[in-house]
């Protein structure tokens, strides 16, 4: 089965024929979404229309179709609908904009969570390394340098809070 988008969009003549040739060699199911009526004619023998909440099927070609609406192409059914059955739409640059919008709070949001999933890898391995330098200093041998296991297990609690609160922040942040 093929699920195919208004396949003829930006594309010229040619490469419309032979489109159709592939698809009608196809050996499957086609479901075509388009307003093209030269290339659907001769490529379908079932159209399904989507009206007032309510789907129609109707057998045969498009001509077939056409004739029995008395209309001369697909975008003359268009124009023939009231207009209060078409969708009431923002217009292009507020749509535009709006997208625009969530895509800057999406990046945002995804920077926010990578961000907090460093920290928090950041936190346990601070944490682990912290806790390898206590069993150290509860027991030093010999080889150990208590004064440098001191500094850096200081170095590492000092990282470790300022991780903690840039995490508590940024969890803050994600909430809102």
């Amino acid at each position: 089965m093929l699920a195919l988008d208004e396949p003829t969009n930006h594309m010229d003549i040619r490469s419309k024929d032979i489109l159709k040739q592939a698809l009608k060699a196809f050996d499957g199911t086609l479901i075509v979404v388009s307003h093209d009526r030269d290339f659907l004619d001769g490529l379908v023998d079932k159209l399904y229309e989507f009206r007032d909440g309510k789907v129609t099927e109707h057998l045969g070609s498009v001509q077939d179709f056409l004739q029995k609406r008395k209309l001369e192409s697909l975008q003359e059914l268009e124009r023939k609908l009231p207009q209060a059955e078409k969708p009431v739409e923002k217009p292009v640059k507020e749509q535009v904009k709006q997208f625009q919008q969530q895509k800057f709070v999406s990046k945002e949001q995804r920077k926010l969570q990578n961000r907090v999933s460093f920290l928090e890898k950041e936190i346990a391995r601070r944490e682990g390394r912290m806790g390898e330098i206590e069993k150290l200093l509860s027991t030093p041998g010999p080889q150990d340098d208590v004064m440098e296991l001191t500094r850096e297990y200081l170095e590492l609690k000092r990282a470790l809070d300022a991780d903690t609160d840039e995490w508590t922040t940024l969890m803050e942040q994600l909430d809102n």
